[in-house]
């Protein structure tokens, strides 16, 4: 289970940190996330800056505490993230059923259209961060010798959290 925790911080960690460098990195990718939050007409115009504020804070708060070497943080990260996966899921819910049409800015630079996979995506990323949560609560820390074994989870978790980054590329290559 000790690695699983690894693999589990670092893959969330990962989609945290692409989402907030993608999105909050320069003031062209914030302009671009404020404009697919107004797209979503779900945000009153008057509050899309400090919507998207707080969405970036609570995305770097996340990949914070996903660093931080102590359980309990680590279970907050993760609650979190899926109170925030659950609120976009909810969202793109909201707009997929009314019908509009807005882009997703997920993790900065694609503005493919909201579609039903963008919800399934972030429902599989609530039950990673729950199962993760569990699984920290049961880890225990290993020992230096097993060096090889977080070599490995912090790799297994990383690469996964990129490709999770890169799901609408790797979709459209099957389209």
């Amino acid at each position: 289970m000790y690695y699983f925790a690894i693999a589990s911080r670092c893959f969330i960690g990962v989609v945290f940190l692409v989402s907030f460098l993608g999105k909050g990195i320069n003031s062209g990718s914030r302009r671009a996330f404020i404009e697919s939050l107004r797209e979503t007409r779900l945000i009153p115009d008057r509050l899309l800056s400090m919507s998207a504020f707080a969405i970036l804070v609570a995305e770097l708060t996340i990949v914070v505490l996903m660093a931080v070497p102590n359980a309990t943080a680590n279970v907050i990260a993760f609650a979190i993230a899926a109170a925030l996966l659950t609120v976009f899921a909810i969202g793109i819910v909201q707009v997929l059923r009314s019908r509009r049409q807005a882009s997703c800015r997920c993790f900065g630079g694609s503005s493919v259209p909201l579609r039903v996979r963008h919800v399934l995506r972030n429902v599989l990323l609530v039950v990673a961060c729950l199962v993760g949560a569990l699984v920290m609560g049961t880890a225990e820390a290993g020992t230096a010798s097993e060096v090889a074994g977080i070599c490995i989870a912090l790799s297994g978790g990383s690469v996964f959290g990129a490709l999770t980054t890169k799901f609408d590329e790797i979709i459209e290559l099957f389209e």
